[in-house]
Formats: structure tokens, sequence, C-alpha cells
């Protein structure tokens, strides 16, 4: 099957902000997608006007795939199969966030013949165009009136999360054994200032990151680069032969430059299991973080603020109900359900849909206990 090519250097020149006017948050609901199906004639030369529905679209399957928010691995995804009417394809994505990003994927008798990146919205049913050759590879796909983005682009993002999240690791920029020679704070500044342009100029094609990039892209680097080397630096010392005591909270101010504002935050690419990154907030050396247990929200939240204000300034609300939740998935994952007490904070502590996806996931434990 023919594959849709990535054009990394082309889309990144194409790429415009998609998120000017949103207003994004997590709550949870789906998003209404429809797969409108053309047979091309020949490719590139127009539709089939055949009402027929071909054997090459009988033989299809359209998923759609999402990376819930907790996720640890990037093969947690949920697929979303959908229903198959004529030459269209309709259904129903659970999403946990008012916009975030899902995959569009596609089948001819189980084989995968391609897919992309989509921004699934709550608010706005979206339609797309695929066209595909008569042998079921694809050739194109046209996106909602809404979008800026086109094919092209999302496959160059895609290309660059690829390149900058798993073939150019970032802690490979943590290696030389004399950054760890400086006091912590010192060695804070370098990562910010120092070690991140130098991945990030290695990442964007051509090393200079586009104008019209949209701002969650390069936010989505610099979480993927604090998950591998900023809360990993005790690992990327070990890495490079040299064994350093516990750092303190100055060492991680590279913290400090992740956008956590909603519209920028909550846009994840699926290479990013952005629960990893809490994660590692929570079990940052040197910090001390303790786990959330029974102690209510507010005045667990307020602790951790406190705790990391050296690396985060005034640490965002949003920020530390994500790590809230994800003190209480990490309890849930060790195979401890929440209290009743637990369930009672959890009802009161949380202003968005954070809870209700803590709660979700404390109930599907145990249903599995059963």
């Amino acid at each position: 099957m023919k594959k849709l090519s990535v054009f990394i250097a082309v889309g990144c020149a194409l790429v415009s902000s998609i998120l000017a006017d949103a207003s994004n948050a997590v709550k949870l609901g789906t998003s209404q997608v429809t797969v409108n199906m053309h047979l091309m004639e020949d490719a590139g030369k127009g539709t089939s006007a055949n009402a027929v529905v071909p054997k090459e679209v009988e033989k299809m399957s359209v998923f759609i795939e999402t990376l819930p928010v907790f996720s640890l691995n990037d093969e947690e995804t949920l697929s979303t199969k959908l229903d198959r009417n004529g030459m269209s394809f309709t259904g129903e994505v659970p999403v946990e966030f008012l916009e975030q990003i899902g995959g569009l994927r596609f089948y001819v008798d189980g084989n995968f013949m391609g897919g992309t990146q989509i921004l699934l919205k709550q608010q706005e049913p979206l339609v797309f165009e695929c066209f595909i050759s008569p042998d079921g590879s694809l050739v194109d796909l046209q996106y909602p009136k809404s979008s800026t983005l086109n094919l092209r682009a999302w496959q160059a993002l895609a290309g660059l999360f690829q390149q900058g999240m798993q073939f150019e690791l970032p802690r490979q920029f943590m290696a030389d054994p004399a950054i760890y020679d400086q006091s912590w704070k010192d060695l804070g500044a370098s990562i910010s200032h120092d070690i991140w342009p130098k991945y990030l100029s290695s990442t964007i094609p051509g090393g200079k990151v586009p104008s019209d990039l949209p701002e969650w892209v390069v936010n989505n680097l610099k979480v993927g680069f604090a998950m591998d080397a900023v809360l990993n630096v005790v690992g990327c010392a070990k890495e490079a032969g040299v064994n350093i005591a516990d750092p303190n909270v100055e060492t991680y101010s590279f913290l400090n430059e992740i956008n956590y504002s909603p519209d920028v935050f909550l846009i994840n690419n699926l290479v990013l299991p952005v629960g990893v990154f809490f994660d590692r907030i929570i079990d940052m050396p040197g910090v001390g973080i303790d786990a959330i247990g029974e102690v209510s929200v507010e005045k667990w939240e307020a602790e951790i603020g406190r705790i990391l204000e050296p690396a985060v300034g005034k640490c965002p609300k949003l920020l530390l109900d994500f790590l809230a939740g994800a003190s209480y998935v990490k309890q849930i994952e060790n195979g401890m359900p929440l209290t009743n007490t637990q369930l009672q904070n959890i009802r009161k502590g949380f202003t968005d849909d954070i809870g209700k996806i803590v709660v979700n996931k404390n109930n599907e434990f145990l249903a599995k206990s059963r």
C-alpha cells in the first residue's frame, strides 16, 4: 500500500496558528467525525461518478485514535471505529478536552494504508474528504474548512515529533560531563539558555523555527525535552559518567519555559505520552513531593506550588491539577483504589474534569479487580 509521505521542510513552511481564538479546557465529551470517501478513476484526475459502493471502500475500516492524558506509553491509544454508511464513515470519538489531537487511520482488509493527525473538536462537527486510488491506496485528504493546517503540514509535524522525541533523544544533549561541574542554579540556567536551543535547532528543519509555527508545536518539544533531559538530569549525568547528588529545585528551572495555558498545553501530539511528564515532576530527585494520599486537593496543591516555586515561579493551576490527578492515578496503578475520603476530596477539589478522569480510572480498576 502506498503510504502518505512526510513533507517536513515543505510542511513547516505551510503551518499557521490553529488556536488563535480557541478556549480549550479539560472537559469529557465527544467529537463528531465524518469521513467521506471518493474513489479516484485515476489518481489526480477526478472522482468516480459510480453510485455503487466500490469493493475498495467496502473493505475499508476507519479509526480515530486518541491518547489519554495520564498515559505513560504512546502505545496506550484508544481506538474508535467509525461506522460506514455507503461512502461515508461517521462516529462519535470520546475526548478529554474541548480540543485535542487525534489520529485518523485507514485500513483495507486489516492492512494499514495511511493516516494523519487531526484536531478533534467537541463544539464543531468535522467532515473530511478522503480520496483513494482504485487499488485502495490513499491519495489525498481534505480537512474541514475551519482547519488552517493541511495534510502536508500535519504530516510534517508528525515527522518533526518523531525526529525530535524518538530519533534525536533530548538527553543526548546532556552528554557533556563538563556541564555538571557547576552549581545547580547555573546548571538550570545552562539547560534553558544553551542546551535547549541546541536541541531545538537540531529538531527543526533548517535549524530555525518558522515564524508561523503554532506555539503548541514548540511547547510539545519543550515538554518532551523536559521529560527526557531536564527531569532526568541524574540519569543523564550518570550516562555522561558523572555521579551527582540529588539536585535542588532550581536545577529544574526550565519548567518555567513551558506554556501551561490550556490553549497551548492541552494540544499534545500522539508521540508524547504527557502523563510521563507529570510523573517525572512528582518523582524529581532532590525535591521530595509526597503522594496526595488523603490530603485535600487544595492543601496538597498549595504545598506543591510552594515546593516548585523556585523552578516554575507561581505554579499554574492547570499544572497543579494535573499533578494532583497524576498522584491519584499513580496510586491506582500501584493497585490501591481510591478511598472514600479521596473520592470526596476529588469531588470538592477540581474545577475541571480532571477529577472525573481520575474517578473513571478508579472505576475501571475496580471493575477489573472483581
